[in-house]
This record gives structure tokens, C-alpha cells and sequence, in this order.
């Protein structure tokens, strides 16, 4: 699921941007409060960080 551009909501109760929002920081007008995307970044995908260390022993 993408991240919407444009501004978050501001819950009713509190006054501040909505916590279970989160903001795409790369883009201009990003709330600060807010956490970043979970999006996977290029470097790591998944199945990568699944990288078998032990050798097989062959006689």
C-alpha cells in the first residue's frame, strides 16, 4: 500500500497528526512528528537477509 501525498489528519481528540499515519520523508510538506515508511528500501529485499554462513562437509 502507498503512502497518500498531502496533508495527514489531525485527530479530533489530541490536536496532533494522526499517529497510525506514517509520512514519506523524501517528499516536501512532511509532518516531522511522524515516523517513516516501512517500505523495503533497495538494498534489502526480501529473502536477502536469509544467507546461509555454514559450509556443507564434503569428504
Amino acid at each position: 500500500m502507498a503512502l497518500k501525498p498531502g496533508p495527514k489528519p489531525i485527530a479530533k481528540s489530541t490536536g496532533k497528526p494522526d499517529q497510525r499515519r506514517r509520512d514519506n520523508k523524501s517528499t516536501p510538506g512532511n509532518t516531522p512528528s511522524l515516523k517513516p515508511s516501512k517500505s523495503p528500501s533497495k538494498a534489502h529485499k526480501r529473502g536477502l537477509s536469509l544467507i546461509c554462513t555454514s559450509t556443507p562437509a564434503f569428504d
